[in-house]
């Protein structure tokens, strides 16, 4: 790829309310990104969930700068018919399902500036490492 793309647009950070029992981290300032009224349980008889039991915390700086307000649960393909479930067979990999976050990699949040991993250039321009 060759050339710049510059996008311009202003970022919502929507307020979700807090989680039971995880006030603590956000009087330190983190923030949790998954709201609490996605469940992130399963079971054989409910495959959809029905608790918010995981999140990913962020401290406030990364959550403001680096976060790209993307995130879910992974739903699909958490069961096997090898598995035990009780005395019969068919059941899921954890009673949890995994979270996921995602966050901008071309950040420098100490020079505020974008950066080169590995030599390849995150914001499309060549690289000289």
């Amino acid at each position: 790829l060759s050339g710049s793309l510059s996008l311009s647009f202003s970022l919502f950070l929507p307020a979700f309310p807090v989680p039971v029992g995880f006030q603590s981290l956000a009087d330190l300032g983190y923030h949790h990104i998954l709201p609490a009224d996605i469940p992130t349980n399963i079971s054989p008889s409910n495959l959809g969930g029905s608790r918010s039991y995981d999140n990913i915390w962020m401290a406030n700086r990364t959550y403001k700068t680096a976060y790209t307000q993307r995130f879910g649960a992974i739903r699909g393909q958490l069961t096997h018919e090898k598995i035990p479930d009780g005395w019969s067979w068919g059941g899921t990999v954890s009673d949890h399902v995994p979270v996921w976050g995602e966050v901008y990699v071309d950040r420098d949040l100490d020079r505020g500036s974008k950066v080169s991993v590995s030599g390849i250039a995150i914001d499309g321009s060549s690289s000289t490492h």
